[in-house]
């Protein structure tokens, strides 16, 4: 979504992607209630290049699962970049 505003705005070029993923131990937090903490947070992410297409993203998608499975303790490691 955020890409697609981008090139909406005719914003060409690299841009990074931060992308935060937060694993939580209740689904519902409450402000000022006692709350866990989060049980794992990863934070990943990567440059695309605007516009933007569908490999570009699900290979940066891809990134940011396998990092939030290995910050869950699930063995996953990146698949090979290709030749």
């Amino acid at each position: 979504a955020a890409a697609d505003v981008l090139q909406t705005g005719e914003i060409l070029g690299r841009a990074w992607c931060q992308i935060d993923l937060v694993g939580l131990s209740r689904g519902l937090l409450i402000e000022g209630g006692v709350n866990r903490e989060p049980r794992y947070w990863v934070a990943t992410g990567g440059d695309l290049t605007l516009p933007v297409d569908d490999e570009q993203v699900e290979a940066l998608a891809l990134r940011a699962a396998y990092a939030f499975a290995r910050g869950a303790g699930i063995p996953a490691w990146d698949p090979p970049s290709p030749a």
